[in-house]
């Protein structure tokens, strides 16, 4: 009995760090100095007002005149001094603006991340300020971390189109690959991905490789599963960071951009 005791105040004392710090098994923020200089050619530097807290935004120009504008969330760390390339090759290869964003606490972005809710409201407060700037339409880009924002604000707003690279069918399904031990109710941040998709009705456009160890490919096949209107490209051996440097995601991506 005193070992079973044992083991059962070992498992609630797990649960209970696992419940409180949170946000430390799944952000890994990268500070920048708000003195920092982006160094990216012709990338426009904004800052996005959210309550008391500032979003940190470059927007990326593309070369046609009537294009639309890509909102890209991206993964779960570092910040847009290195996102920022990826945002530049983006607009570069699609032709297509771009507007990539730092969540709380991570590069010039000011405050932290606290609950799903408030980063729902952040990626609002970003919708809003791409419909100021747009010369077209939005297109909603999510990479991993990512996805969870872009795929509820896909199904509340009026887009184009949603593209997710590395997509977790939901929180509590990703919380589940990583941590399998750890009940469910314990996983605070839900991203139920899995039911906004369902409500699309725009193209959506699903990236995974069969390799990759962070994400599962099964959540890949789960979200084409439910999205009435979705393509689900898939990258042979690819991993979870690796798929740009593939042929066939810029063929796929272009080619879904033009249609």
């Amino acid at each position: 009995m005193s070992i079973l005791a044992i083991l059962i105040f070992a498992a609630l004392g797990v649960g209970l760090l696992i419940f409180t710090f949170q946000e430390k098994l799944i952000f890994y923020p990268a500070p920048l100095s708000q003195d920092y200089q982006f160094e990216f050619k012709g990338a426009e530097e904004l800052s996005v007002a959210n309550d008391s807290e500032k979003i940190s935004a470059l927007l990326f120009r593309g070369d046609d005149s009537a294009n639309d504008l890509i909102i890209y969330f991206h993964g779960n760390a570092e910040a847009l001094n290195s996102w920022g390339f990826t945002a530049a090759e983006l607009a570069q290869r699609t032709g297509q603006d771009v507007l990539i964003v730092d969540y709380p606490g991570y590069g010039k972005s000011t405050g932290k991340i606290s609950s799903e809710k408030q980063l729902h409201q952040f990626a609002d407060k970003v919708f809003e300020e791409a419909t100021r700037r747009t010369r077209g339409g939005i297109v909603l880009y999510g990479r991993s971390l990512g996805s969870g924002l872009a795929t509820k604000l896909a199904a509340k707003n009026n887009i184009k189109a949603l593209i997710l690279e590395t997509p977790f069918l939901s929180g509590y399904a990703q919380g589940q690959s990583s941590f399998p031990l750890v009940p469910r109710f314990l996983i605070r941040y839900k991203f139920r991905s899995d039911e906004y998709i369902q409500n699309l009705r725009v193209p959506v456009l699903i990236f995974h490789g069969t390799n990759d160890v962070i994400v599962p490919y099964e959540h890949a096949k789960a979200l084409h599963q439910l999205a009435s209107h979705s393509k689900l490209v898939t990258i042979p051996g690819g991993s979870h960071n690796d798929l740009p440097s593939t042929n066939e995601y810029w063929l796929e991506l272009t080619n879904f951009l033009k249609r």
